[in-house]
C-alpha cells in the first residue's frame, strides 16, 4: 500500500515537471523587460496645410523602460508617404512610396525625458523630390514617372505647396539599447493599449478652411430638383462671427435654380457658411464660387448640416 502511494507521488511529480516545460505554457516576455516609445504632437495644427510650405509639425518623443534596466543609445526615425490617385479605370488607388530615414538621435535624453522633433513640409520634399513611381494609369505595365511631375498632381509646387490633398504620412522609430538590442516592432497590446506608448504617428494634408478676404463677390448657386423650394432649409452667411443673412429658395412656379451674391468690401475679418437642414434635403444642391471663379464648395443632394466644408486647395 505504501509502495503504491510512493509511486503515485513520483508519477505526479514527473507530470508536473514535464507540463511546466510545455512550450505552449511558457509566458511571453512582459513589456517591462523591453523598451518602447511614445510620440505626441505639440503643435495646435494636426496636419500639413496645403499651400503653406513654411508650416510644419512639432513633436515630443520619449523612450520608456518601465523597469529602468535598459538604456536607449540611438533612436532612428523613419517616414513614409502615400498618395491617392485615379487608375486607368477611374478607380481610387494608393501609391505607397518608399520609406526614408528622417533623423537619427545618438545618445538621446534619459528614460521618459521628452526629445523635441520637428518636421516641415520642405523636409519631406527634400526626401522625395527626385523619386519616381509606376502609377497604374494605363492598362498594362506603366513606366515610372516623377512624383513631382505626375499629371494628376500638377498643383504640386515645391515653393508653396509640395504636398496636396490626398497625401498622407507616417513616422515610426527604431531604438538601439546599450546592450546592442534593436527594437523596431511591438505587439498590438503595446501599440494600442499600453499607457504612454504608441508605435507610429500618422497625419495628412488638408486644405485651409479660412476663406481669403478681399473686395469682391462670392456667388452661391442653389438648385432644387422638385420645384417647391427648400422647405425650411437654407445657407447662413456668417461674417466676422455673425449670421448676416440666410439664403433660401422659395417655391416659385417650378423654379429649380437661383443665384445669390455676397459682396465683401475687403475689411471683413472672416466669412463662412452654415447649411441649415430642412424637410427635403435630398432635393437640394448648391455650389459656392469664390470671387476669382473657383468653386470652393459643391454639396448635395442631402448636404450635411452645419459648417460648410470648403476646398481651398485650388485657390
Amino acid at each position: 500500500m505504501e509502495l503504491k502511494k510512493y509511486s503515485l507521488l513520483v508519477l505526479l511529480s514527473v507530470l508536473v515537471v514535464f507540463s511546466c516545460t510545455d512550450e505552449d505554457l511558457v509566458p511571453e516576455p512582459v513589456p517591462e523587460t523591453a523598451v518602447h516609445g511614445y510620440i505626441e504632437r505639440t503643435t495646435a495644427i494636426e496636419n500639413f496645410l496645403y499651400d503653406d510650405v513654411s508650416q510644419g509639425l512639432d513633436f515630443n518623443f520619449s523612450w520608456v523602460s518601465i523597469d529602468n534596466k535598459n538604456t536607449v543609445t540611438k533612436i532612428e526615425f523613419y517616414v513614409s508617404f502615400n498618395e491617392v490617385y485615379s487608375d486607368f479605370e477611374g478607380g481610387a488607388k494608393t501609391a505607397s512610396h518608399k520609406e526614408y530615414l528622417f533623423k537619427t538621435i545618438d545618445n538621446p535624453k534619459g528614460n521618459r525625458e521628452p526629445e523635441a522633433l520637428s518636421m516641415t513640409q520642405d523636409d519631406l520634399y527634400q526626401l522625395y523630390k527626385d523619386d519616381t513611381f509606376a502609377y497604374d494609369i494605363t492598362e498594362g505595365a506603366d513606366a515610372a514617372q516623377a512624383i513631382f511631375g505626375f499629371d494628376q498632381k500638377l498643383n504640386r509646387d515645391a515653393a508653396s505647396s509640395p504636398w496636396v490633398d490626398g497625401d498622407s504620412f507616417r513616422i515610426r522609430w527604431v531604438m538601439t539599447t546599450a546592450d546592442g538590442r534593436i527594437f523596431d516592432t511591438w505587439n498590438d497590446s503595446i501599440c494600442l493599449e499600453f499607457p504612454g506608448a504608441n508605435c507610429t504617428f500618422s497625419w495628412a494634408v488638408v486644405c485651409s478652411q479660412i476663406i481669403p478676404i478681399a473686395a469682391g463677390d462670392i456667388t452661391i448657386i442653389g438648385s432644387e430638383s422638385y420645384g417647391d423650394g427648400w422647405n425650411d432649409a437654407g445657407i447662413e452667411v456668417v461674417i466676422d462671427g455673425v449670421v448676416t443673412e440666410t439664403l433660401a429658395m422659395v417655391a416659385a412656379d417650378g423654379t429649380t435654380d437661383v443665384v445669390w451674391t455676397v459682396t465683401l468690401d475687403g475689411t471683413e475679418e472672416s466669412i463662412s457658411f452654415n447649411f441649415v437642414s430642412g424637410a427635403w434635403d435630398s432635393e437640394i444642391d448648391f455650389d459656392i464660387v469664390y470671387m476669382d471663379g473657383t468653386t470652393i464648395a459643391s454639396w448635395g443632394p442631402s448636404p450635411p448640416a452645419g459648417t460648410v466644408i470648403v476646398n481651398l486647395c485650388t485657390l
